[in-house]
C-alpha cells in the first residue's frame, strides 16, 4: 500500500500534477497513533495517580486519578498546561517538591512521604 500527495497546479495550457511519496510519514504518523493510544490506556488503567512535568513544572500528562488526587486533597482543578506548583497552598511544600525536583532533574532518584487531608467542599 501507497500513500501519495498529489499537488495540482492549474495554468493555461492545462494542469500540472506533482505527486510525493508520503508513505513512510503515513506509516509512522499511524503508527504514532497507536503508541499514543496505548499510553493513554495504560496511565487510565493504573489505580496510581501520574504526572508528568516538564522542567518548568509545567504539566504535560495527567491520568483521571491525578486529576482526582489533586482535585480531592489540595481542592483545585488542573489540566495539561497547567503550573503544577500552583497546586500547593503553602512555601514549605513548594520547596520539599522542588528540593525533590530538581534530584530528580539531575538524575538522582528521591522520594517523599506527604500526608494528606481531604478538602472540605463549601456547599
Amino acid at each position: 500500500e501507497k500513500w501519495f500527495l498529489i499537488l495540482v497546479i492549474p495554468h493555461p495550457e492545462g494542469y500540472d500534477f506533482f505527486f510525493q511519496d508520503i508513505t513512510i510519514k503515513k506509516v509512522l504518523h499511524e503508527e504514532l497513533k497507536q503508541s499514543d493510544y496505548l499510553l493513554k490506556c495504560m496511565l487510565e488503567s493504573t489505580g496510581d495517580s501520574i504526572i508528568v512535568l516538564d522542567y518548568e513544572h509545567k504539566i504535560l500528562s495527567i491520568n483521571s486519578k491525578g486529576t482526582q488526587i489533586i482535585n480531592e486533597y489540595y481542592g483545585k482543578n488542573v489540566k495539561v498546561g497547567s503550573d503544577f506548583l500552583e497546586v500547593f497552598e503553602n512555601q514549605k511544600d513548594n520547596i520539599v517538591f522542588l528540593q525533590h525536583f530538581e534530584n530528580a532533574k539531575n538524575g538522582i532518584n528521591s522520594h517523599y512521604e506527604v500526608e494528606l487531608s481531604y478538602k472540605k467542599k463549601a456547599c
